[in-house]
């Protein structure tokens, strides 16, 4: 139980404390407009390959599909022939 109090008045004086009155914008600002772009070949090229592999498997997927048949259809081919 110490340690709680002992947390509970160390927080007690925390919020006691005043926040310093200190102006950092000029600096963010300077460092925000000196760091450079990061490169995005590496991005355009896994992007690329993304979409070439997302496009080979909707034409084969789509392929597949188109060549899908009914699978009663087999079941029943041979009653087609009988002549009744």
């Amino acid at each position: 139980m110490d340690t709680l109090k002992g947390l509970e008045e160390l927080a007690r004086q925390a919020r006691m404390e005043e926040a310093p009155a200190t102006n950092v914008s000029s600096r963010v600002l300077i460092r925000i407009m000196e760091r450079r772009p990061s490169p995005i070949l590496p991005l355009s090229l896994f992007a690329a390959a993304s979409a070439a592999a997302a496009a080979l498997v909707l034409f084969f997927g789509l392929s597949s599909w188109l060549s899908l048949s009914d699978p009663m259809r087999e079941l029943f081919a041979p009653l087609e022939m009988v002549v009744l």
